[in-house]
């Protein structure tokens, strides 16, 4: 029963643009349930963005080459594009409307989001490689 009564009552608090004065008890209610839900979808979000950009900020050397030579591995330029690929801007990562560069390891890893296992794994690879040479 609760739930047939709510149901006809979602359309009031559903979407942000509700009209306060219209909405009533029950827009209210269901209006700050849904600021409260998208509060915290962004919370959300912004936590996983920033996990994604902790990895570009702990890009090392050792990290960069592997990155480099998996391009080269699967004969892709430095922006992950067929070898022959030209760019009007010059690179792909030029946002003309902010006139701003994006960091090239960043455009990556948007691009191909599965590089940063393959990055992993390989120096896992290289781990056990030098623990087994060091016996």
């Amino acid at each position: 029963m609760i739930v047939i009564v709510s149901i006809p009552l979602l359309g009031l608090g559903c979407s942000k643009n509700t009209d306060e004065a219209d909405g009533g008890f029950f827009g209210d209610i269901l209006g700050e349930t849904f600021d409260s839900l998208e509060s915290s979808r962004k919370k959300a979000g912004n936590f996983v963005g920033n996990a994604g950009s902790n990895f570009i900020h702990g890009l090392n050397d050792e990290k960069k080459i592997i990155v480099d030579n998996w391009l080269k591995l699967n004969l892709l330029n430095n922006f992950g594009d067929p070898i022959d690929t030209v760019y009007a801007s010059g690179v792909p990562t030029f946002d003309e409307e902010e006139g701003e560069i994006q960091d090239r390891f960043e455009y990556l890893f948007e691009k191909f989001p599965q590089l940063k296992k393959i990055v992993l794994q390989k120096m896992e690879i290289e781990a056990k490689e030098i623990l087994e040479e060091q016996k």
